[in-house]
C-alpha cells in the first residue's frame, strides 16, 4: 500500500507533474491534515482521486516541518491507517 501527505493547499503550493503522478499512479491512500485539505485536494485533483482514499488525520496545521509536536501526532494517526 502506498500513501502521500499533503500539507497544505496554501496560495503559495504550485503542484508540480510529479503531485499529480502520485495521485494518479502512485498513491493508494492521501493523507490530509484537515478537512479543508481534502475538500481542496478533491476539488483541483477530482479526476485524479476519483478511486483513492482520501483520510483526514484531524491535525491543525499549525506546526512547523518536523516539529517534535508534529511528527508525535502523525505517527499516532497515521498509524491507524498505514502500517508503519
Amino acid at each position: 500500500m502506498q500513501a502521500t501527505r499533503i500539507r497544505t493547499f496554501s496560495p503559495l503550493f504550485k503542484p508540480s507533474g510529479f503531485s499529480r503522478w502520485l495521485f494518479s499512479e502512485w498513491a493508494d491512500i492521501v493523507l490530509v491534515m484537515e478537512k479543508v485539505h481534502r475538500n481542496k485536494a478533491s476539488k483541483k485533483y477530482k479526476k485524479l482521486l476519483k478511486d483513492k482514499r482520501v483520510v483526514v488525520l484531524d491535525i491543525p496545521d499549525i506546526y512547523e516541518c518536523m516539529q517534535p509536536e508534529l511528527i508525535g501526532l502523525l505517527k499516532a494517526k497515521v498509524s491507524k491507517v498505514v502500517p508503519l
